[in-house]
């Protein structure tokens, strides 16, 4: 019985040292808004392509996320799903795989080198050559729509 009430006593100091503080970091971060959108490639929904955010400010940080099966996406900022800082972005969207080609001498030696293919075209994946655009309100949004054509 003296074990228990230590146990929650010890319990109970640590809970409440812990409440009420806020993370320094976090309360300095910028506001995020909630952003989504969707992707698509010559009409056909894109899975697994990674969408980049880069601000035209240099001071916001960029947003990005991960395309689901029907092209559709939710941006992240700092944590999973936050959204986006509002203001104008340029965007870029790229969707590779990356082959690893190994030593036919050592195959459990270091890999000689690497095989990438890329599923969409090269002018989407660079901030120097993409013409998409993104304006992220202070209400934020749900109707990014990027279409890529060749």
């Amino acid at each position: 019985m003296k074990y228990s009430a230590l146990i929650s006593l010890a319990m109970l100091v640590t809970l409440s040292a812990c409440g009420g503080k806020t993370d320094p970091l976090k309360a300095a971060r910028p506001k995020t808004v909630p952003a989504s959108g969707k992707v698509t490639y010559n009409g056909t929904p894109v899975e697994g392509a990674q969408v980049n955010l880069i601000p035209a400010s240099n001071t916001d940080p960029a947003a990005f996320a991960l395309t689901e099966a029907d092209g559709t996406f939710t941006l992240t900022t700092f944590d999973d799903g936050d959204g986006a800082v509002p203001g104008n972005y340029q965007v870029t969207v790229v969707k590779r795989s990356v082959e690893t080609i190994l030593n036919p001498k050592d195959p459990n030696g270091p890999p000689v080198g690497s095989k990438e293919e890329s599923f969409l075209p090269k002018k989407y994946g660079s901030v120097a050559s993409t013409d998409l655009q993104a304006n992220i309100s202070s209400d934020g949004t749900d109707s990014l729509e990027f279409t890529l054509t060749d």
